[in-house]
Protein backbone atom coordinates (compact mmCIF):
# COMPACT_ATOMS: atom_id res chain seq x y z
CA UNK A 1 0.00 0.00 0.00
CA UNK A 2 1.05 3.66 -0.53
CA UNK A 3 2.04 5.68 2.60
CA UNK A 4 0.36 9.17 3.32
CA UNK A 5 2.51 11.63 5.20
CA UNK A 6 0.52 14.32 6.43
CA UNK A 7 1.57 17.37 8.24
CA UNK A 8 1.43 17.92 12.02
CA UNK A 9 -1.15 20.75 12.88
CA UNK A 10 1.76 22.51 14.15
CA UNK A 11 3.97 22.85 10.63
CA UNK A 12 0.05 23.66 8.97
CA UNK A 13 -0.07 26.51 11.45
CA UNK A 14 3.30 27.77 10.87
CA UNK A 15 2.52 27.40 6.80
CA UNK A 16 -0.21 29.61 7.26
CA UNK A 17 0.97 32.11 9.37
CA UNK A 18 3.83 32.27 6.71
CA UNK A 19 1.54 32.90 4.07
CA UNK A 20 -0.87 34.82 5.32
CA UNK A 21 -1.42 38.31 3.50
CA UNK A 22 2.05 37.70 1.51
CA UNK A 23 1.68 36.94 -2.33
CA UNK A 24 3.12 34.02 -3.89
CA UNK A 25 5.06 33.43 -7.06
CA UNK A 26 2.08 31.89 -8.46
CA UNK A 27 -0.22 35.41 -7.46
CA UNK A 28 2.69 37.03 -9.14
CA UNK A 29 1.91 35.12 -12.17
CA UNK A 30 5.33 33.55 -12.46
CA UNK A 31 6.10 31.01 -14.68
CA UNK A 32 8.45 27.62 -14.29
CA UNK A 33 9.37 26.18 -16.75
CA UNK A 34 11.77 23.34 -17.89
CA UNK A 35 14.98 23.04 -20.05
CA UNK A 36 14.99 22.00 -23.22
CA UNK A 37 13.99 18.27 -24.50
CA UNK A 38 16.00 17.81 -27.68
CA UNK A 39 15.03 14.58 -28.65
CA UNK A 40 18.76 13.34 -29.76
CA UNK A 41 21.22 15.11 -27.22
CA UNK A 42 24.06 13.30 -28.81
CA UNK A 43 23.58 15.22 -32.13
CA UNK A 44 21.66 18.59 -30.99
CA UNK A 45 24.96 18.45 -28.12
CA UNK A 46 28.22 19.18 -29.12
CA UNK A 47 31.53 19.95 -27.46
CA UNK A 48 34.35 22.69 -27.62
CA UNK A 49 36.08 20.91 -30.53
CA UNK A 50 33.26 20.31 -32.80
CA UNK A 51 32.01 24.13 -31.45
CA UNK A 52 35.32 25.12 -33.02
CA UNK A 53 34.83 23.58 -35.78
CA UNK A 54 31.60 24.80 -36.84
CA UNK A 55 32.99 27.99 -36.19
CA UNK A 56 36.05 27.78 -38.08
CA UNK A 57 34.11 26.37 -41.57
CA UNK A 58 31.59 29.37 -41.15
CA UNK A 59 31.50 32.19 -38.48
CA UNK A 60 27.74 32.50 -39.20
CA UNK A 61 27.36 29.33 -37.52
CA UNK A 62 27.66 30.95 -33.86
CA UNK A 63 24.22 32.53 -34.35
CA UNK A 64 22.04 29.13 -33.69
CA UNK A 65 25.38 27.56 -31.26
CA UNK A 66 24.12 28.54 -27.51
CA UNK A 67 25.90 27.81 -24.27
CA UNK A 68 23.50 24.88 -22.33
CA UNK A 69 23.97 23.57 -18.78
CA UNK A 70 23.11 20.26 -17.72
CA UNK A 71 21.28 20.22 -14.19
CA UNK A 72 24.61 18.62 -13.02
CA UNK A 73 26.60 21.77 -13.50
CA UNK A 74 23.86 23.96 -11.30
CA UNK A 75 25.07 24.21 -7.57
CA UNK A 76 23.97 26.27 -4.85
CA UNK A 77 24.01 30.22 -5.70
CA UNK A 78 26.53 29.34 -8.87
CA UNK A 79 26.92 26.91 -12.00
CA UNK A 80 29.85 25.50 -14.04
CA UNK A 81 30.74 27.81 -17.08
CA UNK A 82 28.92 25.50 -20.44
CA UNK A 83 31.21 23.41 -21.87
CA UNK A 84 29.13 21.98 -24.32
CA UNK A 85 26.73 23.95 -27.01
CA UNK A 86 23.36 23.53 -28.11
CA UNK A 87 22.59 23.46 -32.05
CA UNK A 88 19.67 25.80 -31.45
CA UNK A 89 17.88 24.83 -34.74
CA UNK A 90 14.43 26.69 -34.20
CA UNK A 91 11.36 25.90 -37.15
CA UNK A 92 11.60 29.40 -38.48
CA UNK A 93 15.41 28.05 -39.09
CA UNK A 94 15.78 26.46 -42.33
CA UNK A 95 19.11 24.26 -41.40
CA UNK A 96 20.13 23.50 -45.11
CA UNK A 97 19.85 26.78 -46.72
CA UNK A 98 21.14 29.36 -43.73
CA UNK A 99 23.89 26.66 -42.23
CA UNK A 100 24.98 23.91 -44.93
CA UNK A 101 27.71 22.79 -42.54
CA UNK A 102 25.53 22.17 -39.63
CA UNK A 103 23.01 20.67 -41.68
CA UNK A 104 26.03 17.93 -43.35
CA UNK A 105 26.53 17.42 -39.51
CA UNK A 106 22.82 16.78 -38.79
CA UNK A 107 22.63 14.49 -42.19
CA UNK A 108 25.70 12.45 -41.48
CA UNK A 109 23.00 10.36 -38.86
CA UNK A 110 21.11 7.85 -39.03
CA UNK A 111 17.45 7.93 -40.40
CA UNK A 112 16.43 7.10 -36.71
CA UNK A 113 17.36 10.16 -35.45
CA UNK A 114 15.74 11.74 -38.80
CA UNK A 115 12.33 10.15 -37.82
CA UNK A 116 12.53 10.71 -34.04
CA UNK A 117 9.36 11.69 -32.23
CA UNK A 118 10.29 15.04 -30.81
CA UNK A 119 11.39 17.00 -33.92
CA UNK A 120 10.25 20.47 -35.31
CA UNK A 121 8.65 21.12 -38.72
CA UNK A 122 11.59 19.26 -40.42
CA UNK A 123 13.90 16.30 -39.09
CA UNK A 124 17.13 19.31 -38.64
CA UNK A 125 14.27 21.60 -36.31
CA UNK A 126 14.36 21.07 -32.49
CA UNK A 127 10.10 20.73 -31.67
CA UNK A 128 8.53 24.23 -31.11
CA UNK A 129 9.08 25.47 -27.18
CA UNK A 130 7.01 29.05 -26.83
CA UNK A 131 9.65 30.08 -24.44
CA UNK A 132 13.06 30.20 -26.13
CA UNK A 133 13.35 33.81 -25.79
CA UNK A 134 13.24 33.47 -22.15
CA UNK A 135 16.75 31.90 -21.99
CA UNK A 136 17.94 34.97 -23.08
CA UNK A 137 16.66 36.88 -19.86
CA UNK A 138 17.73 36.77 -16.61
CA UNK A 139 16.39 33.63 -14.65
CA UNK A 140 16.57 31.22 -11.31
CA UNK A 141 17.68 27.85 -12.80
CA UNK A 142 17.60 24.80 -10.18
CA UNK A 143 18.58 20.91 -10.44
CA UNK A 144 15.49 18.71 -11.56
CA UNK A 145 16.15 16.14 -8.73
CA UNK A 146 18.53 17.37 -5.74
CA UNK A 147 18.86 16.51 -1.87
CA UNK A 148 19.05 20.23 -1.81
CA UNK A 149 18.50 23.27 -2.63
CA UNK A 150 20.54 24.28 -5.42
CA UNK A 151 19.57 27.72 -7.04
CA UNK A 152 21.45 29.93 -9.18
CA UNK A 153 21.09 33.23 -10.84
CA UNK A 154 21.62 33.42 -14.55
CA UNK A 155 21.79 36.68 -16.43
CA UNK A 156 23.37 35.23 -19.99
CA UNK A 157 21.95 33.73 -22.85
CA UNK A 158 22.41 30.29 -21.44
CA UNK A 159 20.14 27.56 -22.27
CA UNK A 160 19.36 24.50 -20.33
CA UNK A 161 18.35 20.67 -20.73
CA UNK A 162 15.48 19.16 -19.74
CA UNK A 163 17.15 18.15 -16.24
CA UNK A 164 17.11 21.46 -14.92
CA UNK A 165 13.95 24.75 -14.67
CA UNK A 166 14.40 28.26 -14.53
CA UNK A 167 11.24 30.96 -13.59
CA UNK A 168 12.09 34.33 -14.85
CA UNK A 169 11.63 36.57 -11.33
CA UNK A 170 8.71 38.65 -10.85
CA UNK A 171 9.61 42.70 -11.63
CA UNK A 172 8.25 42.86 -8.16
CA UNK A 173 11.18 40.81 -6.25
CA UNK A 174 14.76 41.55 -6.52
CA UNK A 175 16.13 38.45 -8.11
CA UNK A 176 18.60 38.38 -5.35
CA UNK A 177 16.76 38.40 -2.58
CA UNK A 178 14.69 35.29 -4.49
CA UNK A 179 17.43 33.43 -4.48
CA UNK A 180 18.46 33.55 -1.07
CA UNK A 181 14.99 32.69 -0.02
CA UNK A 182 15.00 29.63 -2.37
CA UNK A 183 18.18 28.38 -1.45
Amino acid sequence: GQNWNLPSPLKLSIGKRIQAGHKTLEDFGTQINLGIATGANDVFLIEKDKYDEFIIEDPKNDLILKPILRGRDIQRYSYKHPDSWLILSRNEINVEKEYPTIFNYLNSFSESFKNRGAQGKHWTNLRACSFFDDFKKEKIVWIELSDENRFALCQDEIYFLNTAYFLIPPKELDPKYLLGILN
